[in-house]
């Protein structure tokens, strides 16, 4: 069944998806949190076993919201976290700096939600042909 009909008429949908910019926030948390568990480990091994666990998280994660996710900036903000996660693991021990990356997470959000913001409304009226606003 359609979530969008009720009674026969279509229920108009939010400028904005407030289960998307959750889900933005979440990836964000994740990927500060790893930056955090990263800080006082040494050995290149637990880099690279916690790594795989945040990207086999953020992964699985993505895989049960994907169909859920209408924007493509949310898809494509999610896979970028989960990139940037693996590479920042991969590569911690060569430039240990958690207060730079931590900025660098939140850099990389404030720049996802500018963009959730602006674009939002203009890729939904592209797609589907309705009013920005």
């Amino acid at each position: 069944m359609n979530d969008d009909v009720c009674d026969g008429a279509r229920r108009p949908r939010p400028a904005f998806n407030g289960r998307e910019l959750a889900i933005g926030i979440g990836f964000t948390l994740v990927n500060a949190s790893a930056h955090l568990l990263w800080n006082p480990i040494v050995e290149y091994w637990q880099f690279v076993v916690t790594t795989l666990m945040f990207v086999g998280f953020l992964t699985f994660w993505l895989s049960k919201e994907w169909r859920r996710i209408e924007s493509f900036i949310t898809k494509f903000y999610c896979v970028a976290v989960i990139f940037d996660v693996f590479a920042e693991g991969l590569l911690q021990p060569f430039h240990h700096c958690t207060f730079d990356n931590l900025l660098c997470t939140g850099k990389l959000f404030v720049v996802f939600f500018v963009f959730w913001v602006v674009l939002r409304p203009v890729e939904r009226w592209v797609a589907g042909g309705k009013p920005v606003f």
